[in-house]
């Protein structure tokens, strides 16, 4: 019941963004944003948005470390729906800053940094829902038992609904940390709801 608990934790997650552009400097095709001399139409682009959300880490070592739980906040570079028909169809470029609290009290809390990028698999997907992606993060984590270390985590997801005002998705991956892999490497999830309002 205790484990239950903490995976519908892992599933409230929420990134609120405070800014959105849309394609205005483009010429219009059928309702989406162009470029007049590339083949390149987005849906929309979003820059420089910041948001927040909550996720889980389970370490190797969490029957001595426990499990870490808390808040994110998240920095997005560069977001679009691609509508060309090459490239990603959805990508984004971010920095992400998690700050977890692990289940056994007595142990310190965990401070985790990193910068990535995820691709749909999808070449212009049409429907906005189901979409899977791929990405990659690289950082670092400290925390006061384990230590520090660099991480890289590679990780697959699903927007499982994505428009220009409202997107929700989930993700999770493995974080392979060095030097201390034996104590710190571990799996890393997170669900994450957009909000924009303009």
């Amino acid at each position: 019941m205790k484990w239950f608990a903490l995976v519908i934790i892992t599933l409230v997650s929420i990134n609120i963004s405070t800014a959105q552009t849309d394609t205005t400097d483009y010429g219009y095709y059928d309702g989406y944003g162009y470029t007049d001399d590339t083949d390149v139409r987005y849906e929309w682009e979003r820059y420089l948005t910041l948001g927040v959300g909550y996720g889980i880490y389970v370490p190797k070592r969490m029957d001595t470390l426990g499990l870490f739980h808390g808040v994110s906040t998240e920095f997005v570079f560069y977001e679009a729906a691609n509508l060309a028909h090459a490239g990603p169809g959805r990508f984004k470029i971010y920095g992400r800053f998690n700050w977890y609290m692990s289940s056994q009290k007595e142990m310190g809390d965990m401070f985790n940094y990193a910068f990535g990028a995820n691709f749909s698999f999808e070449k212009a997907p049409k429907r906005k829902f189901l979409i899977p992606f791929f990405g990659l993060e690289f950082g670092g984590i400290h925390q006061r038992e384990g230590g520090n270390a660099f991480q890289i985590k590679p990780y697959l997801g699903v927007r499982l609904y994505d428009s220009r005002n409202f997107s929700i998705a989930i993700d999770g991956g493995y974080s392979y940390a060095v030097p201390n892999f034996d104590v710190l490497a571990g799996v890393q999830a997170n669900l994450g709801i957009n909000v924009f309002f303009w």
